[in-house]
């Protein structure tokens, strides 16, 4: 039996491989794996966690919903959060198409023009993004664009990889001051 804390309330509830059911498993060296997500009677919110046998081995909505700064946006977590329940049911493809667009998220929240994620990257090297940053977002986009376009697979390793550099970048972006507006180009009034 494990505990699995929401990531919300804090409530715990107890939970064995005999009471779990519609959710995904695998086995891995003579061991089953469960991943699901937990709706907390008490506050209604969700929580994703994985067990391996009877001990919970993988909680995110604690390992990387707190690893995000309070200032990251509410559309981009939201985002973010949907990328985290795809790679807990193993759809890799939607987790790094999901970070792809939780860091777009982020730049719209900098005003940072452009129609997609490339042309904002682009407008925000330099002053919102560095080098490494805008090498990252480009990545995600990338990785983002053939998976879901071209129907490239997306290994897990990868996924992983896309919700670390995703937080990073989440943070990264919301620290700064927002995009300058002498070079957003002309308004209108």
């Amino acid at each position: 039996m494990a505990e699995i804390p929401c990531a919300w309330c804090g409530r715990t509830r107890t939970v064995s491989l005999d009471n779990l059911s519609h959710t995904y498993m695998q086995t891995r060296f003579s061991q089953d794996i469960v991943r699901g997500t937990l709706t907390c009677a008490f506050c209604q919110k969700h929580t994703l966690f994985e067990m391996t046998g009877n001990d919970a081995t993988y909680l995110p909505g604690q390992l990387y919903q707190e690893d995000l700064e309070p200032n990251v946006p509410e559309s981009a977590r939201e985002a973010f959060e949907d990328a985290l329940k795809a790679m807990l049911g193993s759809c890799y493809r939607g987790t790094v198409a999901l970070c792809r667009s939780a860091i777009e998220e982020a730049l719209d929240a900098q005003y940072v023009p452009g129609n997609n994620l490339f042309e904002k990257a682009s407008k925000a090297k330099g002053t919102i993004l560095r080098d490494i940053e805008f090498s990252h977002a480009d990545g995600a986009r990338v990785l983002g664009r053939d998976a879901l376009h071209k129907g490239k697979p997306v290994s897990m390793s990868e996924a992983e990889l896309a919700i670390i550099i995703t937080v990073q970048l989440l943070n990264h972006i919301a620290e700064r001051p927002p995009y300058p507006a002498s070079q957003s180009g002309p308004t209108s009034n």
